[in-house]
């Protein structure tokens, strides 16, 4: 039992990873990780209340305590923009050379979803001043994603915004 429950944090923890270092988590995927991780949480104190010898034995015990730390690191995930900054931060290169040819030429953006470094762009919106990327559903009808904005000036209206680093802002607008 305590196999399948380290290989269910393990594969749970790698969908979360890709869920939460996004812009935005779509309703089914907060689904999915809400319920399948409250079900691997449960598990994982069962197991360990039936079988307290998993805390003595070395060589499962740091596998066993690796459970609740992929639920500790997909929380902090979840609660900040860490893993949607590395992201962009490791793709930067790519996606300011896709914004400026945007705010050049704002019909490269047209043939959407495509992948541009680490994140998958659905749809792009731009002016002279701004190139909205969006990148996630975020909950059931709402829409998140990166701006990019050149001159360093916050992005304008609609939505709410948080500073990633340079010229990256993060954005969730309501549908």
């Amino acid at each position: 039992m305590r196999i399948l429950v380290m290989a269910g944090a393990c594969v749970w923890g790698a969908v979360a990873l890709l869920e939460l270092t996004d812009a935005g988590v779509g309703c089914l995927s907060q689904l999915f990780l809400v319920l399948g991780g409250g079900a691997i949480a449960l598990t994982w104190i069962g197991v360990s209340i039936a079988r307290p010898q998993v805390f003595s034995t070395p060589r499962v015990r740091w596998c066993w305590w690796a459970v609740p730390a992929i639920g500790l690191l997909a929380a902090v995930l979840a609660v900040t923009n860490v893993g949607l900054t590395i992201r962009v931060w490791l793709s930067d290169a790519e996606l300011r050379e896709f914004a400026e040819a945007v705010i050049a030429d704002p019909d490269q953006g047209k043939p959407s979803p495509r992948r541009i470094g680490l994140l998958t762009v659905d749809r792009v919106w731009a002016d002279e001043r701004q190139v909205r990327i969006y990148t996630a559903p975020s909950g059931f009808l709402d829409c998140a994603g990166v701006v990019y904005c050149p001159d360093g000036d916050e992005p304008r209206p609609p939505g709410r915004h948080s500073h990633l680093f340079g010229p990256w802002w993060w954005y969730w607008e309501r549908f």
